[in-house]
């Protein structure tokens, strides 16, 4: 979470060297990911607090690690009906639901390699979907 990025920037550089160093080493195998600026749960906050946790993450990783975070991949999915279109708005490229867990809403299950996730308005986002075989529970479709 980008809350711990900047807590450790302040609290324990060395460790956030040590990370930097990580991403350096393990080129292409290793980076931060997430999206959140805390640890939201969106079916409990408004879409506002969501887009403000997801800009806030995302500036965390930008400013600590010098790179964009364009892939949305979260273990505590936690969609809203407009997540595509705010992805899409916020430069994501991509979406990653084929996690360890299925939590809190759930990401769309799909027994495909990849699809087009998209939301009520019509905004799409490519995306690795979860499939029925792994999370039978899965409570949205494409």
């Amino acid at each position: 979470e980008g809350w711990t990025l900047d807590w450790l920037a302040k609290n324990d550089p060395a460790f956030m060297q040590e990370m930097r160093d990580w991403v350096v080493r393990f080129k292409g195998r290793w980076l931060p990911a997430g999206c959140s600026y805390g640890q939201p749960h969106m079916t409990f906050v408004s879409e506002e607090s969501t887009i403000r946790q997801m800009f806030y993450g995302t500036r965390a990783i930008k400013e600590h690690f010098g790179f964009d975070n364009d892939i949305y991949i979260y273990s505590e999915h936690e969609t809203m009906p407009q997540m595509p279109q705010v992805l899409a708005g916020m430069g994501y490229r991509g979406a990653y639901f084929r996690t360890h867990m299925q939590y809190g809403g759930d990401g769309p299950a799909r027994d495909a390699d990849w699809g087009l996730w998209t939301g009520l308005d019509g905004s799409s986002i490519p995306a690795i979907p979860a499939t029925d075989n792994v999370y039978p529970f899965a409570t949205e479709r494409w």
